[in-house]
Protein backbone atom coordinates (compact mmCIF):
# COMPACT_ATOMS: atom_id res chain seq x y z
CA UNK A 1 0.00 0.00 0.00
CA UNK A 2 1.56 3.19 -0.92
CA UNK A 3 0.11 6.67 -1.43
CA UNK A 4 1.76 9.53 -2.51
CA UNK A 5 4.65 10.59 -4.80
CA UNK A 6 6.44 12.89 -2.16
CA UNK A 7 7.50 9.75 -0.93
CA UNK A 8 7.11 7.29 -3.29
CA UNK A 9 8.09 3.40 -2.97
CA UNK A 10 7.65 4.25 1.18
CA UNK A 11 4.55 3.79 2.65
CA UNK A 12 4.07 0.00 1.47
CA UNK A 13 4.09 -1.17 4.33
CA UNK A 14 0.06 -2.84 3.97
CA UNK A 15 0.46 -6.41 3.52
CA UNK A 16 -2.16 -7.71 1.20
CA UNK A 17 -3.04 -11.04 2.46
CA UNK A 18 -4.45 -13.72 0.64
CA UNK A 19 -7.86 -14.52 2.14
CA UNK A 20 -6.80 -18.22 3.35
CA UNK A 21 -8.47 -20.11 5.92
CA UNK A 22 -6.49 -20.77 8.93
CA UNK A 23 -7.37 -22.17 12.12
CA UNK A 24 -6.74 -19.72 15.12
CA UNK A 25 -2.87 -19.12 15.59
CA UNK A 26 -1.18 -20.63 18.84
CA UNK A 27 1.33 -19.19 20.99
CA UNK A 28 4.95 -19.31 20.22
CA UNK A 29 7.07 -21.80 22.67
CA UNK A 30 10.29 -21.37 24.30
CA UNK A 31 12.05 -17.83 22.97
CA UNK A 32 15.20 -16.44 24.81
CA UNK A 33 15.10 -13.58 26.58
CA UNK A 34 13.43 -10.44 25.23
CA UNK A 35 15.83 -8.07 25.86
CA UNK A 36 17.67 -9.22 23.13
CA UNK A 37 18.95 -12.01 20.92
CA UNK A 38 21.04 -15.30 21.48
CA UNK A 39 23.79 -15.58 19.48
CA UNK A 40 24.04 -19.33 18.46
CA UNK A 41 27.33 -19.43 16.48
CA UNK A 42 29.92 -17.00 15.48
CA UNK A 43 32.80 -17.60 12.97
CA UNK A 44 30.59 -18.29 10.36
CA UNK A 45 31.81 -17.50 6.16
CA UNK A 46 28.66 -15.65 4.93
CA UNK A 47 26.00 -18.25 6.18
CA UNK A 48 22.68 -18.04 4.17
CA UNK A 49 19.80 -20.88 4.67
CA UNK A 50 19.30 -22.62 7.66
CA UNK A 51 17.27 -26.03 7.73
CA UNK A 52 16.60 -28.82 9.99
CA UNK A 53 18.83 -32.08 9.77
CA UNK A 54 17.37 -35.95 10.14
CA UNK A 55 18.61 -35.71 14.29
CA UNK A 56 16.94 -31.77 14.94
CA UNK A 57 20.72 -30.23 14.40
CA UNK A 58 20.63 -26.92 12.59
CA UNK A 59 22.31 -26.70 8.92
CA UNK A 60 23.58 -23.56 8.28
CA UNK A 61 24.93 -23.12 4.23
CA UNK A 62 28.00 -21.17 3.98
CA UNK A 63 28.31 -19.11 1.01
CA UNK A 64 32.43 -19.24 1.86
CA UNK A 65 34.56 -16.48 1.33
CA UNK A 66 36.65 -16.57 -2.02
CA UNK A 67 40.23 -18.04 -1.96
CA UNK A 68 43.45 -17.61 -2.98
CA UNK A 69 42.99 -17.23 -7.17
CA UNK A 70 41.98 -13.39 -7.49
CA UNK A 71 41.19 -11.38 -10.51
CA UNK A 72 40.48 -7.36 -10.83
CA UNK A 73 37.38 -6.99 -13.23
CA UNK A 74 38.37 -4.53 -15.99
CA UNK A 75 35.96 -1.31 -15.91
CA UNK A 76 33.25 -0.69 -18.50
CA UNK A 77 34.53 1.01 -21.44
CA UNK A 78 35.00 4.82 -20.46
CA UNK A 79 34.01 4.55 -17.35
CA UNK A 80 36.66 5.74 -14.50
CA UNK A 81 38.90 2.22 -13.55
CA UNK A 82 39.52 4.00 -10.12
CA UNK A 83 36.25 3.77 -8.84
CA UNK A 84 34.66 0.66 -10.75
CA UNK A 85 37.40 -1.71 -11.24
CA UNK A 86 36.45 -4.51 -8.37
CA UNK A 87 38.84 -7.68 -7.21
CA UNK A 88 36.97 -11.05 -6.55
CA UNK A 89 38.51 -13.87 -5.66
CA UNK A 90 37.47 -17.55 -5.77
CA UNK A 91 38.33 -20.80 -3.83
CA UNK A 92 36.71 -23.83 -2.14
CA UNK A 93 35.67 -21.96 1.18
CA UNK A 94 31.86 -23.09 1.35
CA UNK A 95 30.34 -25.74 3.09
CA UNK A 96 27.78 -26.79 5.77
CA UNK A 97 27.96 -26.59 8.93
CA UNK A 98 25.67 -28.19 12.18
CA UNK A 99 24.88 -26.49 14.74
CA UNK A 100 23.66 -29.66 17.60
CA UNK A 101 21.39 -28.63 20.11
CA UNK A 102 21.26 -24.69 19.04
CA UNK A 103 18.19 -24.29 21.67
CA UNK A 104 20.58 -25.20 24.45
CA UNK A 105 23.72 -23.54 23.49
CA UNK A 106 25.08 -26.71 21.71
CA UNK A 107 28.36 -26.31 19.75
CA UNK A 108 28.72 -25.87 16.14
CA UNK A 109 31.14 -27.71 13.38
CA UNK A 110 31.52 -27.81 9.63
CA UNK A 111 30.42 -31.34 7.92
CA UNK A 112 30.78 -30.19 4.55
CA UNK A 113 33.96 -28.51 3.23
CA UNK A 114 35.63 -27.66 -0.32
CA UNK A 115 32.55 -26.02 -2.04
CA UNK A 116 33.53 -23.34 -4.51
CA UNK A 117 32.83 -19.74 -3.41
CA UNK A 118 33.17 -16.19 -5.03
CA UNK A 119 33.87 -12.96 -2.88
CA UNK A 120 35.20 -9.22 -2.66
CA UNK A 121 38.52 -9.28 -1.74
CA UNK A 122 37.75 -8.74 2.10
CA UNK A 123 36.13 -12.34 1.06
CA UNK A 124 32.46 -10.33 2.01
CA UNK A 125 29.11 -10.63 0.33
CA UNK A 126 30.18 -14.12 -1.53
CA UNK A 127 28.21 -16.44 -4.13
CA UNK A 128 28.16 -20.12 -3.59
CA UNK A 129 26.51 -22.73 -1.37
CA UNK A 130 23.83 -20.62 -0.71
CA UNK A 131 21.58 -23.25 0.05
CA UNK A 132 21.44 -26.39 2.04
CA UNK A 133 19.13 -29.35 3.43
CA UNK A 134 19.74 -33.24 4.84
CA UNK A 135 18.19 -35.81 2.42
CA UNK A 136 16.84 -39.14 3.62
CA UNK A 137 20.03 -40.63 3.43
CA UNK A 138 22.06 -40.67 7.31
CA UNK A 139 24.73 -37.87 5.92
CA UNK A 140 24.12 -36.76 2.57
CA UNK A 141 23.12 -33.57 2.16
CA UNK A 142 21.76 -31.33 -1.41
CA UNK A 143 23.54 -28.00 -1.89
CA UNK A 144 22.38 -25.46 -3.84
CA UNK A 145 25.63 -23.79 -5.82
CA UNK A 146 25.27 -20.40 -7.50
CA UNK A 147 25.93 -19.42 -11.24
CA UNK A 148 28.02 -16.97 -13.04
CA UNK A 149 25.55 -15.77 -15.71
CA UNK A 150 28.37 -13.51 -17.92
CA UNK A 151 30.85 -15.94 -17.60
CA UNK A 152 34.05 -16.33 -15.02
CA UNK A 153 37.45 -15.11 -15.95
CA UNK A 154 39.58 -17.95 -16.94
CA UNK A 155 41.76 -17.83 -14.12
CA UNK A 156 38.18 -17.92 -12.03
CA UNK A 157 37.31 -20.77 -14.44
CA UNK A 158 40.04 -22.70 -14.19
CA UNK A 159 40.26 -22.82 -10.26
CA UNK A 160 39.67 -25.95 -8.63
CA UNK A 161 35.77 -26.55 -7.59
CA UNK A 162 34.25 -24.49 -10.71
CA UNK A 163 32.72 -26.94 -11.70
CA UNK A 164 30.28 -27.12 -9.39
CA UNK A 165 28.81 -23.63 -10.38
CA UNK A 166 25.39 -23.53 -11.57
CA UNK A 167 24.62 -27.32 -9.87
CA UNK A 168 22.40 -28.68 -7.57
CA UNK A 169 25.21 -30.32 -5.71
CA UNK A 170 24.86 -34.10 -3.75
CA UNK A 171 27.30 -34.57 -0.28
CA UNK A 172 28.01 -37.18 0.81
CA UNK A 173 29.96 -37.76 4.26
CA UNK A 174 29.69 -41.04 5.30
CA UNK A 175 32.32 -43.67 6.49
CA UNK A 176 34.72 -40.48 7.66
CA UNK A 177 35.38 -39.68 3.82
CA UNK A 178 33.54 -36.82 1.48
CA UNK A 179 32.57 -36.73 -1.70
CA UNK A 180 31.11 -33.46 -3.73
CA UNK A 181 28.89 -34.84 -6.70
CA UNK A 182 27.98 -31.91 -9.11
CA UNK A 183 24.26 -34.21 -10.00
CA UNK A 184 21.80 -31.63 -11.35
CA UNK A 185 22.91 -29.42 -14.27
CA UNK A 186 20.38 -26.24 -12.76
CA UNK A 187 21.98 -23.42 -15.23
CA UNK A 188 21.58 -26.24 -18.31
CA UNK A 189 17.64 -26.87 -17.48
CA UNK A 190 16.98 -22.84 -17.46
CA UNK A 191 18.97 -22.42 -20.61
CA UNK A 192 16.68 -25.40 -22.25
CA UNK A 193 13.25 -24.11 -20.71
CA UNK A 194 13.75 -20.62 -19.68
CA UNK A 195 10.20 -20.96 -17.43
CA UNK A 196 9.82 -17.42 -17.31
CA UNK A 197 10.36 -16.24 -20.46
CA UNK A 198 13.14 -13.48 -19.99
CA UNK A 199 16.85 -13.79 -20.14
CA UNK A 200 18.19 -16.75 -19.76
CA UNK A 201 19.92 -16.95 -16.50
CA UNK A 202 20.45 -18.94 -13.42
CA UNK A 203 21.35 -18.56 -9.52
CA UNK A 204 20.29 -21.50 -7.24
CA UNK A 205 19.54 -19.43 -3.96
CA UNK A 206 17.99 -22.43 -1.72
CA UNK A 207 16.74 -25.54 -1.68
CA UNK A 208 14.51 -28.11 -0.10
CA UNK A 209 14.47 -31.79 0.38
CA UNK A 210 11.34 -33.22 -0.02
CA UNK A 211 10.31 -36.89 0.89
CA UNK A 212 6.89 -37.78 0.17
CA UNK A 213 6.76 -41.01 1.93
CA UNK A 214 8.91 -40.65 5.03
CA UNK A 215 8.10 -43.92 6.11
CA UNK A 216 9.20 -46.03 3.35
CA UNK A 217 13.48 -46.95 2.91
CA UNK A 218 15.40 -43.94 2.92
CA UNK A 219 16.48 -43.24 -0.84
CA UNK A 220 13.63 -44.36 -3.05
CA UNK A 221 11.71 -41.11 -3.69
CA UNK A 222 12.86 -38.06 -2.43
CA UNK A 223 13.16 -35.05 -4.48
CA UNK A 224 14.57 -31.27 -4.16
CA UNK A 225 13.27 -28.00 -4.78
CA UNK A 226 15.73 -25.68 -5.88
CA UNK A 227 14.48 -21.75 -5.99
CA UNK A 228 16.71 -20.48 -8.65
CA UNK A 229 16.95 -16.59 -8.09
CA UNK A 230 17.71 -15.26 -11.85
CA UNK A 231 15.74 -17.85 -13.68
CA UNK A 232 12.66 -16.72 -11.00
CA UNK A 233 11.74 -20.25 -11.15
CA UNK A 234 11.30 -23.26 -8.26
CA UNK A 235 12.86 -26.02 -10.17
CA UNK A 236 11.74 -29.96 -9.06
CA UNK A 237 14.66 -31.94 -9.15
CA UNK A 238 13.79 -36.11 -9.31
CA UNK A 239 15.77 -38.57 -9.29
CA UNK A 240 14.89 -42.10 -10.91
CA UNK A 241 15.78 -44.18 -8.20
CA UNK A 242 13.63 -47.24 -9.83
CA UNK A 243 16.71 -47.62 -12.10
CA UNK A 244 19.45 -48.03 -10.34
CA UNK A 245 20.55 -51.72 -10.25
CA UNK A 246 20.31 -53.31 -7.51
CA UNK A 247 24.01 -55.30 -7.83
CA UNK A 248 25.10 -51.42 -9.08
CA UNK A 249 28.69 -50.47 -8.67
CA UNK A 250 30.27 -46.42 -8.20
CA UNK A 251 28.93 -44.35 -11.38
CA UNK A 252 26.41 -47.02 -11.97
CA UNK A 253 24.67 -46.27 -7.99
CA UNK A 254 24.02 -42.63 -9.10
CA UNK A 255 20.15 -41.97 -10.45
CA UNK A 256 19.40 -40.39 -13.67
CA UNK A 257 17.10 -37.48 -13.08
CA UNK A 258 14.66 -35.19 -14.48
CA UNK A 259 14.23 -31.32 -13.88
CA UNK A 260 10.87 -29.94 -14.13
CA UNK A 261 9.37 -26.49 -13.34
CA UNK A 262 7.12 -26.67 -9.96
CA UNK A 263 6.45 -22.74 -10.26
CA UNK A 264 7.77 -19.78 -12.16
CA UNK A 265 7.23 -15.76 -11.88
CA UNK A 266 6.81 -14.62 -15.22
CA UNK A 267 7.09 -10.82 -15.85
CA UNK A 268 4.93 -8.96 -18.34
CA UNK A 269 6.67 -9.15 -21.91
CA UNK A 270 8.62 -6.18 -22.25
CA UNK A 271 7.66 -4.53 -19.11
CA UNK A 272 10.91 -3.30 -17.31
CA UNK A 273 8.86 -1.87 -14.53
CA UNK A 274 7.37 -5.10 -12.66
CA UNK A 275 9.47 -6.21 -9.60
CA UNK A 276 10.54 -9.59 -10.23
CA UNK A 277 9.55 -12.37 -7.81
CA UNK A 278 13.88 -13.63 -7.44
CA UNK A 279 12.36 -16.69 -5.67
CA UNK A 280 15.33 -16.83 -2.61
CA UNK A 281 13.78 -19.06 0.15
CA UNK A 282 11.66 -22.15 0.69
CA UNK A 283 9.85 -23.62 3.53
CA UNK A 284 6.87 -25.99 4.18
CA UNK A 285 4.64 -26.97 6.74
CA UNK A 286 3.49 -30.61 8.46
CA UNK A 287 0.95 -30.68 5.74
CA UNK A 288 3.35 -30.36 2.72
CA UNK A 289 2.61 -26.96 1.50
CA UNK A 290 5.14 -25.20 0.16
CA UNK A 291 6.55 -21.45 0.95
CA UNK A 292 8.27 -19.64 -1.39
CA UNK A 293 9.96 -16.20 -0.80
CA UNK A 294 11.12 -13.86 -3.20
CA UNK A 295 13.27 -10.14 -3.13
CA UNK A 296 11.50 -8.51 -5.30
CA UNK A 297 14.02 -6.52 -7.25
CA UNK A 298 15.11 -5.49 -3.96
CA UNK A 299 11.96 -2.57 -4.43
CA UNK A 300 10.44 -1.70 -1.28
CA UNK A 301 7.68 -3.55 -0.44
CA UNK A 302 7.16 -5.48 -3.76
CA UNK A 303 9.09 -9.05 -1.75
CA UNK A 304 6.19 -11.50 -1.27
CA UNK A 305 5.53 -14.78 0.09
CA UNK A 306 4.24 -17.51 -2.40
CA UNK A 307 2.12 -20.72 -0.85
CA UNK A 308 1.58 -24.44 -2.98
CA UNK A 309 0.39 -27.07 -2.50
CA UNK A 310 2.68 -29.93 -2.77
CA UNK A 311 1.46 -30.66 -6.37
CA UNK A 312 3.08 -27.18 -7.17
CA UNK A 313 -0.87 -25.51 -7.24
CA UNK A 314 -0.56 -21.77 -5.97
CA UNK A 315 -2.96 -21.61 -3.03
CA UNK A 316 -2.18 -18.02 -1.75
CA UNK A 317 0.46 -15.40 -0.23
CA UNK A 318 1.36 -12.62 1.14
CA UNK A 319 2.93 -8.78 -0.17
CA UNK A 320 4.60 -6.14 0.63
CA UNK A 321 8.09 -7.19 2.15
CA UNK A 322 10.65 -5.68 1.54
CA UNK A 323 14.33 -7.74 0.45
CA UNK A 324 13.45 -11.07 1.39
CA UNK A 325 16.31 -13.08 1.89
CA UNK A 326 14.90 -16.44 4.60
CA UNK A 327 11.56 -17.99 4.96
CA UNK A 328 10.29 -20.28 7.82
CA UNK A 329 6.69 -21.76 8.37
CA UNK A 330 5.81 -23.41 12.06
CA UNK A 331 4.50 -26.90 11.34
CA UNK A 332 0.62 -26.26 11.50
CA UNK A 333 1.77 -22.93 8.80
CA UNK A 334 0.01 -20.42 11.36
CA UNK A 335 3.41 -18.20 11.92
CA UNK A 336 5.64 -17.48 8.90
CA UNK A 337 9.38 -16.04 9.98
CA UNK A 338 10.12 -13.58 7.09
CA UNK A 339 14.11 -12.03 6.96
CA UNK A 340 13.75 -8.38 5.14
CA UNK A 341 17.05 -7.57 4.17
CA UNK A 342 16.57 -4.32 3.93
CA UNK A 343 13.84 -3.67 6.73
CA UNK A 344 14.09 -2.25 9.99
CA UNK A 345 12.27 -1.47 13.31
CA UNK A 346 15.07 0.59 14.70
CA UNK A 347 13.10 3.74 16.61
CA UNK A 348 15.32 6.21 16.20
CA UNK A 349 16.62 8.33 13.31
CA UNK A 350 18.77 7.43 10.14
CA UNK A 351 20.20 3.90 10.03
CA UNK A 352 23.68 3.85 12.51
CA UNK A 353 24.46 0.56 11.36
CA UNK A 354 23.64 -2.38 9.15
CA UNK A 355 19.57 -2.85 8.78
CA UNK A 356 18.00 -5.84 8.54
CA UNK A 357 14.91 -7.36 10.47
CA UNK A 358 12.61 -10.46 10.69
CA UNK A 359 8.56 -10.55 10.67
CA UNK A 360 6.72 -12.93 12.65
CA UNK A 361 3.66 -12.96 10.67
CA UNK A 362 0.41 -14.56 12.27
CA UNK A 363 -1.56 -15.85 9.94
CA UNK A 364 -5.09 -16.19 11.43
CA UNK A 365 -4.92 -12.54 13.16
CA UNK A 366 -2.94 -10.87 10.42
CA UNK A 367 -0.95 -9.38 12.57
CA UNK A 368 3.07 -8.71 12.39
CA UNK A 369 5.68 -8.45 15.04
CA UNK A 370 9.89 -7.74 13.94
CA UNK A 371 12.59 -7.94 15.45
CA UNK A 372 16.15 -5.94 14.27
CA UNK A 373 19.18 -8.65 12.62
CA UNK A 374 21.79 -7.10 10.84
CA UNK A 375 21.32 -8.23 7.07
CA UNK A 376 19.84 -11.04 8.18
CA UNK A 377 19.99 -14.65 5.47
CA UNK A 378 17.78 -18.25 6.61
CA UNK A 379 15.58 -18.54 9.45
CA UNK A 380 14.58 -21.10 10.89
CA UNK A 381 11.56 -22.05 13.69
CA UNK A 382 11.60 -25.36 15.88
CA UNK A 383 9.03 -27.51 17.40
CA UNK A 384 9.06 -26.09 20.44
CA UNK A 385 8.18 -22.08 18.22
CA UNK A 386 12.35 -21.32 19.38
CA UNK A 387 13.15 -18.88 16.07
CA UNK A 388 16.76 -18.88 14.55
CA UNK A 389 17.71 -16.15 12.11
CA UNK A 390 21.48 -16.35 9.95
CA UNK A 391 22.95 -12.89 10.96
CA UNK A 392 25.82 -10.75 9.22
CA UNK A 393 25.09 -13.33 6.34
CA UNK A 394 27.35 -11.21 3.86
CA UNK A 395 30.56 -11.28 6.35
CA UNK A 396 32.97 -13.55 6.30
CA UNK A 397 33.83 -15.44 9.57
CA UNK A 398 36.63 -13.51 10.47
CA UNK A 399 34.75 -10.08 9.89
CA UNK A 400 35.18 -6.98 7.94
CA UNK A 401 37.54 -4.20 8.76
CA UNK A 402 36.63 -0.55 8.72
CA UNK A 403 37.01 1.44 5.39
CA UNK A 404 36.48 4.86 4.92
CA UNK A 405 33.13 4.80 3.62
CA UNK A 406 31.81 1.74 5.76
CA UNK A 407 32.11 1.05 9.52
CA UNK A 408 33.97 -2.49 10.61
CA UNK A 409 32.02 -5.62 10.82
CA UNK A 410 31.48 -8.92 13.26
CA UNK A 411 31.60 -12.10 11.01
CA UNK A 412 28.53 -14.12 10.59
CA UNK A 413 26.49 -15.53 13.21
CA UNK A 414 23.37 -17.20 13.74
CA UNK A 415 21.15 -15.55 16.53
CA UNK A 416 18.19 -17.11 18.75
CA UNK A 417 16.03 -14.44 18.30
CA UNK A 418 12.52 -13.57 20.25
CA UNK A 419 9.17 -11.53 19.58
CA UNK A 420 8.13 -11.19 23.04
CA UNK A 421 9.23 -8.26 23.55
CA UNK A 422 7.95 -6.51 19.96
CA UNK A 423 5.10 -4.48 19.95
CA UNK A 424 2.51 -5.93 17.84
CA UNK A 425 1.94 -3.25 14.71
CA UNK A 426 -0.23 -4.44 12.47
CA UNK A 427 2.23 -3.86 9.99
CA UNK A 428 5.43 -5.57 8.55
CA UNK A 429 8.32 -2.94 9.03
CA UNK A 430 9.74 -1.66 6.12
CA UNK A 431 11.46 1.87 5.20
CA UNK A 432 11.12 4.05 6.20
CA UNK A 433 12.83 4.56 9.70
CA UNK A 434 10.93 6.12 12.59
CA UNK A 435 13.00 9.52 12.88
CA UNK A 436 12.63 10.38 16.23
CA UNK A 437 9.98 13.62 16.42
CA UNK A 438 12.90 15.24 13.63
CA UNK A 439 11.63 16.25 9.73
CA UNK A 440 14.66 15.06 7.80
CA UNK A 441 15.58 14.88 4.39
CA UNK A 442 13.26 12.05 2.53
CA UNK A 443 14.44 8.94 0.94
CA UNK A 444 12.19 8.45 -1.57
CA UNK A 445 12.54 5.71 -4.03
CA UNK A 446 11.59 4.66 -7.34
CA UNK A 447 8.05 3.26 -7.80
CA UNK A 448 7.07 1.32 -10.51
CA UNK A 449 3.26 1.82 -11.40
CA UNK A 450 2.29 -1.00 -14.58
CA UNK A 451 -1.40 -0.40 -14.83
CA UNK A 452 -1.23 3.20 -14.91
CA UNK A 453 -1.17 5.01 -17.91
CA UNK A 454 0.10 2.30 -20.06
CA UNK A 455 3.07 1.51 -17.91
CA UNK A 456 4.80 4.19 -15.43
CA UNK A 457 8.18 4.60 -13.30
CA UNK A 458 7.76 7.61 -10.36
CA UNK A 459 11.64 7.57 -10.63
CA UNK A 460 12.41 10.69 -7.39
CA UNK A 461 13.15 14.18 -9.47
CA UNK A 462 16.48 16.40 -8.50
CA UNK A 463 14.13 18.12 -5.51
CA UNK A 464 13.77 16.63 -2.56
CA UNK A 465 11.38 17.38 0.36
CA UNK A 466 11.15 16.50 3.77
CA UNK A 467 9.61 14.04 6.35
CA UNK A 468 8.39 13.03 9.89
CA UNK A 469 8.07 9.58 10.34
CA UNK A 470 6.49 8.29 14.02
CA UNK A 471 6.17 4.37 14.47
CA UNK A 472 4.64 3.53 17.51
CA UNK A 473 1.84 0.85 18.94
CA UNK A 474 -0.84 2.18 17.49
CA UNK A 475 0.21 2.53 13.71
CA UNK A 476 2.85 4.40 11.50
CA UNK A 477 2.40 8.42 10.86
CA UNK A 478 4.35 9.68 7.49
CA UNK A 479 4.11 13.74 7.49
CA UNK A 480 6.28 14.93 4.53
CA UNK A 481 6.64 19.04 3.22
CA UNK A 482 9.06 21.01 1.43
CA UNK A 483 9.93 21.14 -2.35
CA UNK A 484 10.28 17.85 -4.24
CA UNK A 485 9.98 16.81 -7.55
CA UNK A 486 9.05 13.34 -9.57
CA UNK A 487 10.01 12.13 -13.59
CA UNK A 488 7.35 10.21 -15.33
CA UNK A 489 9.15 7.48 -16.82
CA UNK A 490 7.85 5.33 -19.51
CA UNK A 491 8.29 1.43 -20.02
CA UNK A 492 11.02 2.05 -22.91
CA UNK A 493 13.03 3.92 -19.89
CA UNK A 494 12.20 7.53 -21.68
CA UNK A 495 11.47 10.07 -19.36
CA UNK A 496 7.70 11.45 -20.27
CA UNK A 497 7.45 14.45 -17.82
CA UNK A 498 10.60 15.69 -16.21
CA UNK A 499 10.97 17.43 -12.53
CA UNK A 500 6.83 17.32 -12.19
CA UNK A 501 6.37 19.70 -8.95
CA UNK A 502 5.00 17.37 -6.29
CA UNK A 503 5.80 19.56 -3.12
CA UNK A 504 2.91 20.07 -1.50
CA UNK A 505 2.61 19.03 2.22
CA UNK A 506 0.41 15.85 2.78
CA UNK A 507 0.12 12.89 6.09
CA UNK A 508 -0.29 9.15 6.11
CA UNK A 509 -1.44 7.19 8.68
CA UNK A 510 -1.34 3.34 9.02
CA UNK A 511 -3.51 2.03 11.44
CA UNK A 512 -2.52 -1.22 13.75
CA UNK A 513 -6.14 -2.42 13.08
CA UNK A 514 -5.67 -2.04 9.04
CA UNK A 515 -7.09 0.99 8.34
CA UNK A 516 -5.77 4.03 6.88
CA UNK A 517 -6.15 7.75 6.80
CA UNK A 518 -4.32 10.05 4.07
CA UNK A 519 -4.56 13.89 3.55
CA UNK A 520 -2.85 15.51 1.07
CA UNK A 521 -2.23 19.09 -0.14
CA UNK A 522 -1.06 20.54 -3.57
CA UNK A 523 0.85 20.21 -5.98
CA UNK A 524 1.22 16.54 -6.23
CA UNK A 525 0.25 12.78 -7.67
CA UNK A 526 -2.15 9.83 -6.20
CA UNK A 527 -2.85 6.62 -7.73
CA UNK A 528 -6.25 4.65 -6.10
CA UNK A 529 -6.08 1.61 -4.45
CA UNK A 530 -8.87 -0.97 -5.90
CA UNK A 531 -10.99 -0.18 -2.89
CA UNK A 532 -11.28 3.60 -3.93
CA UNK A 533 -11.42 3.18 -7.83
CA UNK A 534 -15.60 2.91 -7.48
CA UNK A 535 -15.86 6.03 -5.03
CA UNK A 536 -13.48 7.97 -6.99
CA UNK A 537 -15.48 7.24 -10.44
CA UNK A 538 -18.79 8.35 -8.31
CA UNK A 539 -16.92 12.27 -8.25
CA UNK A 540 -15.66 12.27 -11.55
CA UNK A 541 -12.07 10.92 -10.19
CA UNK A 542 -9.74 9.02 -12.52
CA UNK A 543 -7.94 7.00 -10.77
CA UNK A 544 -4.73 7.94 -11.19
CA UNK A 545 -4.94 12.11 -11.08
CA UNK A 546 -2.45 15.45 -10.08
CA UNK A 547 -3.41 18.73 -8.92
CA UNK A 548 -1.47 22.08 -7.60
CA UNK A 549 -4.04 23.27 -5.19
CA UNK A 550 -6.96 21.85 -2.82
CA UNK A 551 -6.47 18.94 -0.58
CA UNK A 552 -7.37 15.36 -1.52
CA UNK A 553 -8.85 13.16 2.13
CA UNK A 554 -9.98 10.19 2.59
CA UNK A 555 -10.26 7.63 5.28
CA UNK A 556 -10.12 3.50 4.20
CA UNK A 557 -11.51 1.38 7.21
CA UNK A 558 -9.73 -1.98 7.92
CA UNK A 559 -12.89 -3.76 6.15
CA UNK A 560 -12.20 -1.68 3.35
CA UNK A 561 -14.67 0.68 3.77
CA UNK A 562 -13.66 4.21 1.44
CA UNK A 563 -14.85 7.49 2.97
CA UNK A 564 -13.45 10.69 0.67
CA UNK A 565 -13.86 13.84 2.47
CA UNK A 566 -11.69 16.50 0.10
CA UNK A 567 -10.96 16.60 -3.10
CA UNK A 568 -8.88 19.04 -5.18
CA UNK A 569 -11.24 21.00 -7.58
CA UNK A 570 -8.72 21.47 -10.48
CA UNK A 571 -7.67 17.37 -10.59
CA UNK A 572 -6.46 16.16 -13.81
CA UNK A 573 -6.11 12.76 -15.38
CA UNK A 574 -2.66 11.82 -14.69
CA UNK A 575 -2.36 10.16 -18.20
CA UNK A 576 -3.52 13.63 -19.62
CA UNK A 577 0.07 14.75 -19.10
CA UNK A 578 2.09 12.77 -20.90
CA UNK A 579 3.39 13.30 -24.40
Amino acid sequence: MRRSAAHAGVSVLVLGAAGLAFAPSAAAGESPPDDGPVVVATGLDNPRQLTWGQDGELLVAEAGSGGDTCVTLPAPPGAPAEELAETVCAGTTGGVTVIEHPGHGGSAHRVVDGLFSIAGADGSFAVGSNGADATDVPGEYVVAETYVAMGLPPELAAAPGAEQLGHLLVVGTGGGEQFVLPYADIAAAEAAQNPDGAQVDSNPYAVLFVDPTPDRATGTDGYALVADAAANAVWKVQPDFAGVPADCVDAACIPTYAITVFAAFPTPPDDDLTPEFVPTSLATDDAGNVYVGGLGSEVTGAAEVRQFAADGTETGGWGGFTGITGLAVDGSGEHLYVSQLFGSATPAGPPSGPVGNVVAVDVAAGTYRSVDVPFPGGVAVDDHGRVYVAALSVAPAEGVAATPVSPASEGGQVWQISFGGSADVGLPVAFPLDTGGEWVTAEPTATPLPDVCGGLLLSPGDVTGEWRVTRDETGDRIEYRGASTVDLVGPDGTVLVDELDIGGSGEEFYAADGSAAFTVNGPDLIWAFPEEVAPLAELGLPAAFYWTSGTFADTISAEGVVEITSVPADAVDLCSLLP
